[in-house]
């Protein structure tokens, strides 16, 4: 009598695995014949899976064995390639990789660590900083948006889940600027906002005037009998700031040249800094001279204009 209890299902080679299912898929159909209870369909069933067990355990096992095989890593990149190649399967078949770790942080702990760091950085140069939901061609991804910063060296950027608009309080573009083609490795374009020029949120207004006019010192400007040609300088930067200023409104409200707009504005400071020095006068005390005058004064807006009480 054949007792299958009495062998180890390794001992069968693949022919003798191939008819064993075949007999327990056989024995599994018998029983259906008969109504559930009955003694004959508990006997083939038990039988049956006394075959069907062992054979499932030893697929489980081979299935075991294939995967360890796949994981075994060769190399450094071999490694990458089978826990990549891993990722992307999970994620086609719709699971999250927010919880995978390197043993000290998540997936989603480093997303989410980017995000404040990037926040704080845009907040931080909030005069350079923009955020959007559409791109530059009118596109979006699914649910998200984009932030970015103009940096000295070039536009860096990234998407967040639209849950998070709120937490970018800085200023929103209809549609991004755009793509300059920056891609990950241009991080280090954020360091360039810590040059010397870039340090405007650390001076007052004082501190600036001072280094402007030690600036046109050493270009040799300070002199009275510039003046007038230093004036001309003026009207022209002026006419520079308007023409940035136009451009925006042509392309519809996108900010698009925003930071060339102030950084003309910031060419009408110097200039006017400048010829101050050269006419003998402190800008500062102009600024304070003309601030104590508007205060005091009375009157409507009218048009966009302010017009004096007298003038009404």
């Amino acid at each position: 009598m054949f007792y299958f209890d009495d062998y180890d299902i390794e001992d069968f080679d693949d022919y003798a695995i191939e008819e064993l299912t075949e007999i327990a898929e056989k024995l599994n159909r018998i029983a259906g014949q008969y109504k559930f209870g009955t003694e004959e369909f508990s006997f083939f069933v038990g039988l049956g899976d006394l075959i069907e067990k062992p054979l499932r355990i030893r697929k489980d096992n081979k299935m075991i064995e294939e995967m360890n095989k796949e994981m075994n890593f060769e190399t450094q990149e071999d490694f990458t390639r089978k826990i990549n190649e891993l990722i992307l399967q999970g994620k086609d078949q719709g699971f999250s990789t927010k919880d995978i770790s390197d043993k000290w942080h998540t997936f989603g702990d480093l997303y989410y660590h980017r995000m404040i760091l990037s926040y704080m950085v845009l907040k931080n140069y909030s005069n350079l900083s923009w955020k959007s939901k559409q791109h530059h061609d009118g596109t979006m991804f699914d649910d998200s948006f984009i932030v970015g910063i103009n940096t000295p060296k070039g536009q860096y950027s990234y998407h967040y889940n639209l849950e998070h608009w709120d937490l970018f309080d800085i200023r929103e573009l209809d549609k991004a600027p755009v793509y300059d083609g920056h891609k990950p490795e241009d991080i280090g374009r954020l360091l360039s906002l810590l040059e010397e020029e870039y340090k405007m949120n650390d001076k007052t207004f004082e501190e600036l005037k001072t280094k402007v006019e030690e600036w046109a010192k050493d270009k040799d400007l300070l002199h009275e009998e510039n003046a007038d040609k230093q004036f001309m300088k003026f009207i022209e930067e002026v006419f520079e700031f308007k023409s940035e200023m136009d451009l925006i409104h042509i392309l519809g409200g996108n900010e698009l040249n925003s930071h060339d707009m102030m950084l003309e504005m910031g060419d009408i400071f110097v200039t006017l800094i400048v010829l101050c020095n050269q006419s003998g006068i402190d800008c500062v005390e102009c600024l304070q001279l003309a601030y104590d005058k508007i205060s005091k004064r009375k009157g409507v807006t009218k048009d966009g204009i302010f017009i004096k009480e007298e003038d009404l």
